[in-house]
């Protein structure tokens, strides 16, 4: 495989993921900035901001999802640490549903020429196709 693909799609796939953690983030209702509350609400509201943060929900689940179904140590934990910053910077930067939209379809348009960039053929063109 290329180099160049391989590194293409770790960002291009980062991107898409980010898109899709904004949806849900979004249609859960914890972005502040589309259901009209304040991000800052003080002491009396930190203990429920924190039980319904994106970025600790993301965390847990992620844990629970991949500890014991990623045989690799390093990879289950790199995929949570991953997981988690990019939840992070999705509900830091409060992406609207056009951004996370957009950055799922820069995502999967970015693979697809990266595919014909490095000129491979994507997975599913290999498997109908043999």
């Amino acid at each position: 495989q290329d180099p160049t693909n391989v590194i293409a799609h770790l960002f291009t796939t980062a991107l898409g993921v980010a898109g899709v953690i904004g949806m849900l983030i979004n249609y859960c209702g914890l972005n502040p900035s589309l259901n009209g509350t304040s991000d800052k609400k003080g002491k009396k509201g930190s203990a429920e901001s924190g039980l319904t943060s994106p970025t600790l929900v993301a965390f847990g689940w992620t844990w629970l999802l991949v500890r014991y179904t990623v045989p690799d140590e390093d990879v289950a934990y790199l995929t949570v640490a991953l997981m988690t910053a990019i939840t992070w910077l999705v509900s830091k930067f409060q992406w609207s549903y056009t951004m996370c939209f957009a950055a799922l379809a820069i995502g999967m348009g970015g693979q697809e020429i990266a595919h014909h960039v490095s000129r491979e053929m994507p997975f599913l063109l290999v498997r109908y196709t043999v």
